[in-house]
């Protein structure tokens, strides 16, 4: 899932970088060496992305960027890209703003209702998932999202706002949509 970027999560995106010879174009085939991509999190100072951008596919004008799940951990991830050797492409700055964050389960649960069913979750705390969102990511239920009310953390059992369509089947995978703040 990389649309729309989620906070603690990897995100890639992909981006043409402007040829300094003539800014009307991107650069074909962009020399990208360490330095030249770094990331700041709300503000902070700039580090070194952990997984160097690539042309992709090889030898376009493509430039695909990794933010790692650490990188994505911010209200504001800033990326500068810069030829730290200088010369080929122009500067580029890319902010991004992710939403909330996002866990992923599945329902763990042979006799689930529409609003109640045990998961796979590993949180112990009560209440943690309270008034965050579930959104089913494939089965009979893909693409229905629902707030949760409550969730027990010894039992791991969700218990939804308001019902689905039907019961979900035990194995069907869904993403926490959300922040425990």
């Amino acid at each position: 899932m990389y649309n729309p970027p989620v906070r603690g999560l990897e995100y890639i995106f992909y981006i043409g970088l402007p040829s300094q010879q003539d800014p009307t174009i991107f650069q074909a085939n962009p020399t990208l060496a360490s330095g030249d991509a770094k990331v700041s999190k709300d503000g902070g100072s700039l580090a070194n992305l952990g997984t160097l951008p690539s042309v992709t596919p090889a030898s376009g004008k493509l430039v695909k960027v990794t933010l790692s799940a650490t990188e994505m951990d911010a209200d504001n991830v800033s990326v500068v890209l810069s030829d730290a050797a200088g010369g080929e492409w122009a500067d580029v700055v890319v902010n991004i703003q992710p939403a909330g964050w996002a866990t992923p389960s599945a329902v763990n649960d042979v006799s689930a209702t529409t609003t109640s069913f045990v998961t796979d979750l590993t949180e112990t705390t009560d209440d943690h998932y309270n008034d965050m969102f579930l959104v089913f990511t494939d089965g009979a239920l893909k693409g229905q999202a629902r707030k949760i009310s409550d969730y027990t953390g010894s039992s791991k059992t969700i218990t939804l706002a308001t019902a689905l369509t039907d019961a979900p089947s035990d194995g069907d995978p869904f993403i926490i949509v959300g922040r425990s703040e």
